[in-house]
């Protein structure tokens, strides 16, 4: 009795083993398919021609969670190409020395993008996307992006690093590319939210609630910024899985502003 008890321990281990590598071997393989595919876009996007590339090009080959090198100045995308790929296209996001350079979409929902990729092939990855009730043209007072946490370091995971004030002061802005011109989001707060908060209040009328709603982002912060978001200023929020409790978020927010005239400005 006691020998088949044995076996039939072992039998369940190695059952369970084999079930587990499964599982990790489709992560993987995921992964793998989500960074091939996203990769595959870098051909639509471009630096300008006052950007620098670090002397790598556009290379594919860099590790999952590193800064894609050559994509650390100004980007243009070809919107009429990506199109063709996906119409829901809206927008690219771009982290300059960062591995955040995605398109972004808005689905009719905000479900369908969390496993779909750009392309429509299903996975876990999914796509950053547009929350479904904003302007998708970003002219709304306040714009909402998700994305992943992956574990891989891909998507939205670099997201955390707004933690550390030294990180913020490498990385204080994103480049938001639209098919109606480029902006450059200065981040003014990061935080880790519960999502009863109000982090993604889309409707920030009137001011008063709006000034009320910036101070407490900004008293949340984990990191100090120069200035606040002045009067008329939209405001673009980036959002992404945290883990320290239950429907934990972390969340940036940034000042949505004029590319050229954010930084001939210097700001």
């Amino acid at each position: 009795m006691r020998r088949i008890l044995y076996w039939g321990l072992v039998l369940l281990c190695l059952a369970g083993a084999v079930i587990g590598g499964g599982l990790a071997l489709a992560q993987i393989w995921e992964y793998r398919s989500a960074g091939r595919a996203y990769e595959g876009l870098e051909a639509y996007i471009s630096l300008d021609e006052g950007g620098a590339a670090d002397g790598g090009g556009n290379s594919s080959e860099h590790a999952a969670g590193d800064a894609k090198p050559g994509l650390d100045g100004r980007i243009q995308a070809d919107f009429e190409a990506l199109a063709q790929v996906n119409p829901q296209i809206v927008g690219w996001i771009h982290g300059p020395d960062t591995v955040i350079s995605y398109p972004v979409v808005q689905g009719e929902d905000n479900s369908y993008y969390l496993d779909h990729l750009f392309s429509g092939e299903k996975n876990g990855s999914g796509c950053i996307f547009l929350d479904a009730d904003c302007e998708r043209d970003f002219s709304g007072s306040h714009s909402i992006l998700y994305g992943h946490h992956m574990k891989n370091g891909s998507m939205f995971a670099s997201l955390k690093n707004y933690q550390s004030q030294s990180y913020y002061e490498a990385h204080p802005y994103f480049q938001l590319l639209t098919p109606e011109g480029d902006w450059r989001v200065d981040v003014f707060s990061a935080y880790i939210a519960d999502v009863g908060q109000e982090a993604w209040q889309l409707e920030l009328a009137p001011e008063g609630y709006r000034e009320g709603w910036i101070q407490d982002v900004m008293d949340r912060s984990l990191v100090q910024a120069p200035a606040a978001p002045r009067q008329g200023e939209r405001i673009l929020t980036l959002s992404t899985c945290s883990y320290e409790f239950a429907n934990a978020r972390f969340v940036v927010h940034g000042i949505i502003r004029p590319w050229d005239m954010a930084n001939s400005a210097g700001q």
